[in-house]
């Protein structure tokens, strides 16, 4: 949870009853995680949902909102050279990025555990050593592959997915 540097806002309490602008419900690093971390300090917030982290970092720098709920390496390589003064009032803890999920209903076991297995071994196979490498001539990106998760890996999601629950309106309250 970010906000300008010239900000009154100065600890997560101080954001209570006034907007911050975030993803879209469901966005679990800009919506789900920051509404969690604010209810869970009991801080009620107006959440203003903008289209995309793009557009809200974007919005953010023309002074349109006060605070904002991005992820936070996103934020730093839209700001590039810019260096946009800003405060980080509420950072989560470190998350794993982009997990490769599988419904079993559907994908038989043999079939995602050899997938699985290509992903781990990307960062040693020839051919996935080129993939990476393609994928690394990007701007800002930096990846060395895949691990395998576990279920403790992912705990902080379940937790803050089970702390809240949209309800019409564009609220979040928590869960009773």
């Amino acid at each position: 949870i970010i906000v300008s540097e010239q900000s009154p806002y100065r600890q997560l309490s101080d954001l209570n009853g006034q907007p911050v602008a975030m993803g879209s419900h469901g966005i679990f690093i800009a919506n789900v995680v920051p509404m969690s971390a604010m209810l869970g300090a009991g801080v009620k917030v107006q959440p203003v949902m903008v289209g995309n982290q793009e557009s809200l970092i974007t919005e953010f720098k023309l002074g349109k909102f006060q605070a904002i709920a991005v992820n936070l390496m996103g934020f730093k390589r839209q700001i590039g050279q810019d260096n946009y003064p800003h405060r980080v009032l509420w950072q989560s803890q470190p998350i794993m990025n982009y997990p490769l999920l599988v419904r079993y209903q559907v994908v038989p076991e043999g079939v995602a555990q050899r997938v699985q297995r290509a992903f781990v071994d990307m960062a040693t196979d020839p051919e996935g050593k080129e993939v990476l490498a393609r994928v690394n001539a990007r701007p800002g990106v930096r990846w060395s592959g895949w691990v395998a998760a576990t279920d403790q890996d992912y705990e902080f999601a379940i937790k803050s997915y089970q702390l809240i629950q949209p309800i019409s309106g564009g609220v979040h309250e928590p869960i009773k």
